[in-house]
């Protein structure tokens, strides 16, 4: 579960170790978000000479919760860090490969089905 102010990792390889999460799409009194929605996010630390630099304001798309949450079959996921992937204006990634294990739901999106990482 992801609120505002909540400090974030991420998951390409664009640069940016941390996130800070500032706003939370699909409605203005939104408390909550969880892995698959998309918030937005400004940057907190880079690498050195990099071309993303801090206090950039981007959108973001939530990959990976602590919170445990129901899979179709029954059982239950849950991963030991909260981080996100980075967006462009029309929602393609930021960095070209994902690190990490990512959840087959992902897979049907358009943009994570066209990147070169390991989903």
């Amino acid at each position: 579960m992801i609120m505002k102010h909540t400090i974030l990792s991420t998951a390409d390889n664009s640069g940016v170790y941390n996130i800070f999460t500032f706003h939370l799409y699909k409605g203005f009194n939104r408390k909550v978000s969880n892995f698959g929605d998309y918030i937005k996010v400004s940057v907190r630390d880079t690498k050195p000479n990099n071309w993303l630099v801090k206090k950039t304001k981007k959108k973001a798309l939530i990959i990976r919760t602590k919170k445990s949450s129901p899979i179709s079959d029954g059982a239950y996921i849950s991963y030991e860090l909260n981080s996100a992937i980075i967006l462009k204006k029309r929602l393609t990634p930021e960095g070209s490969e994902v690190i990490g294990p990512i959840h087959r739901s992902f897979k049907k999106k358009k943009f994570l089905a066209s990147m070169s990482g390991v989903i």
